[in-house]
């Protein structure tokens, strides 16, 4: 909140003013009662009735002013926030999404940040009460000391029950933000699984196991609700232990005749407005504790450090690289398991087509995530004309790399806008001229709104081809010098192969490739083979040469021909 300081001022300046109108309004029962109604002043009928019209206006003036300047600090707080929680999301590393469950990520970012919106709209109301018991109490004192000292010293007892049921909403507050975050993450796996649960009839189980974290949010919830709800009856009975006390020592003096019954009256109105504050200051702490809680978990996800990130020194990468190296590169995802790439060394000249194979789990994908700085070694180095690429900007070195992987992620948008990608620049033409290399253009124009088509989330109104297609219509469009397939035909039947196998070509045109397949049918050409066995390079060489000297390429290529055979 500190950008928005003089905002903040401003509006406590206009709670000063509420608060400064609120004890005027008390006052002005006093000389109501008694100029008007005891000493029955002409003067003061029309006086009195235009002093309450200008405090109230006043009153309204202030609390418009303070609420709109709050609001708009509030709002303006929040956005920023939230932004800030994205953009930080963006440059976390692989790793933490593997680890982190999407609907406890959308959670905070929604459901946490709308309770510390929340809480910071009440810390206004907070400051807004406490100016209101500042003028209220100077009232009372100013009507009777003594009484005034009576009324005020319940204040302090009231605050007790408020400090002990904050701690609890606090701790049932964090408890009330898991089983949310619980429950979204259950309610999107079911959306995103739904086909797999009909096809298994699984309707019944996954129900069941919605209805026991919805059961749990609920306990929790009400528990939150028991400390809440409490809270505000006991200030309310201490506080009308103080009233009644007040209201008798002061009505004695009144029948004795040592205070005037105007000055009592106003004295009593006042009391009775000073617990009103009073037991809002209890709703707004139990409201500002659940915010806390949040918070805490909202800056729990921004205090986690990149491990991906730019080095102080680096540089741009400027030019595209004549030499690519993997020079004694070991990885791991975590550092407590096992390599997943061992001592791989190997050069890639411009140009050239080197392609990717072995077993499941050989660390194929790996290296891909390697070069793109999704990880980095944990010994050893990948170079790009002799220079680590950690001494590159992440922004220039993936700027010069394009993917096509099996697992294409499409947005629930527009064909053309899943093409060109957020790049506002992109004109409709290029859009179209790469869709034709990437032999997209066909479907398209078949479809009813063509290129403004909706395809569905992740691209459900395509078929996997036409998924497949449409990336690389949009590999084709960033046009980086190098390319990363990565099992790009793996999920195809053999028609649709054929289609994308073209479009692959055109892609492949003048760059650098890395061929990452199962299919060796699809790597035939490359210029070279490296061959993975757990982790580590078993051979290297064109397809003749490694039938001849790789046990596991051969045994490879024989599986792939006898089920063809079989087929």
């Amino acid at each position: 909140m500190r950008p928005y300081l003089g905002k903040i001022i401003l509006s406590m300046i206009a709670m000063a003013g509420v608060g400064l109108m609120t004890g005027a309004s008390a006052w002005l029962i006093k000389p109501a009662m008694d100029k008007i109604f005891i000493a029955k002043d002409e003067t003061m009928i029309y006086l009195i009735p235009i002093a309450i019209i200008t405090v109230f206006v006043l009153k309204g003036i202030f609390r418009y002013s303070q609420g709109y300047l709050m609001k708009y600090t509030e709002e303006h707080v929040v956005m920023k926030i939230r932004e800030e929680l994205v953009e930080h999301l963006h440059k976390l590393p692989m790793s933490f999404s593997e680890k982190w469950k999407t609907g406890e990520l959308m959670s905070r970012v929604t459901n946490d940040i709308n309770k510390l919106q929340s809480s910071i709209s009440t810390f206004a109301t907070l400051v807004l009460q406490i100016f209101n018991i500042i003028a209220l109490i100077a009232v009372v004192i100013l009507q009777n000391w003594k009484l005034g000292i009576i009324a005020t010293i319940v204040l302090p007892v009231a605050v007790i029950p408020i400090v002990h049921f904050g701690k609890k909403l606090r701790r049932v507050g964090r408890k009330t933000q898991e089983s949310v975050a619980d429950m979204m993450n259950i309610l999107q796996e079911e959306i995103s699984g739904i086909k797999t649960i009909q096809a298994f009839l699984k309707e019944k189980t996954m129900l069941e196991r919605f209805k026991r974290i919805n059961r749990r949010y609920y306990d929790v919830t009400m528990k939150a609700a028991r400390s809440s709800l409490i809270s505000s009856p006991i200030t309310e009975a201490i506080g009308a232990v103080g009233l009644a006390i007040v209201i008798w020592m002061g009505g004695k003096e009144v029948i004795n005749g040592t205070m005037t019954p105007g000055a009592f009256s106003s004295f009593i109105a006042a009391s009775m407005m000073l617990y009103d504050p009073a037991k809002r200051l209890t709703n707004a702490n139990n409201s500002i504790q659940q915010g806390l809680a949040a918070a805490e978990r909202v800056f729990f996800i921004m205090d986690i450090k990149p491990e991906i990130e730019n080095k102080a020194n680096s540089v741009t990468l400027r030019n595209n690289p004549e030499l690519i190296e993997f020079s004694h590169t070991y990885m791991k995802y975590n550092k407590e398991e096992r390599y997943v790439l061992k001592d791989l060394s190997f050069s890639v000249k411009k140009g050239q087509k080197v392609a990717i194979v072995g077993p499941t789990g050989a660390g194929k994908t790996s290296m891909a995530d390697l070069m793109l700085r999704f990880y980095d070694p944990e010994k050893g180095s990948v170079l790009f004309d002799h220079k680590d690429i950690r001494s590159f900007t992440l922004e220039s070195l993936r700027d010069k790399i394009s993917i096509v992987t099996q697992d294409i992620f499409l947005f629930n948008d527009t064909i053309a806008n899943n093409i060109s990608f957020g790049n506002n620049e992109i004109t409709f033409e290029a859009i179209k001229q790469v869709a034709l290399a990437a032999y997209a253009d066909r479907f398209i124009e078949r479809l009813p709104e063509k290129y403004n088509t909706l395809i569905g989330d992740r691209g459900t109104r395509l078929s996997g081809g036409e998924r497949q297609r449409i990336s690389i219509a949009r590999a084709i469009l960033k046009n980086s010098p190098i390319l990363i397939l990565d099992e790009a035909t793996s999920a195809l039947d053999s028609m649709a192969e054929e289609i994308v196998q073209r479009a692959i070509d055109n892609l492949m045109k003048n760059r650098t490739v890395f061929i990452i397949a199962h299919r060796l049918s699809t790597i035939r050409n490359a210029d070279f083979i490296v061959v993975l066995n757990d982790g580590k390079i078993e051979a290297i060489g064109n397809h003749n040469a490694l039938l001849e000297r790789s046990v596991l390429y051969k045994r490879l290529h024989e599986l792939q021909v006898n089920a063809k055979n079989s087929c």
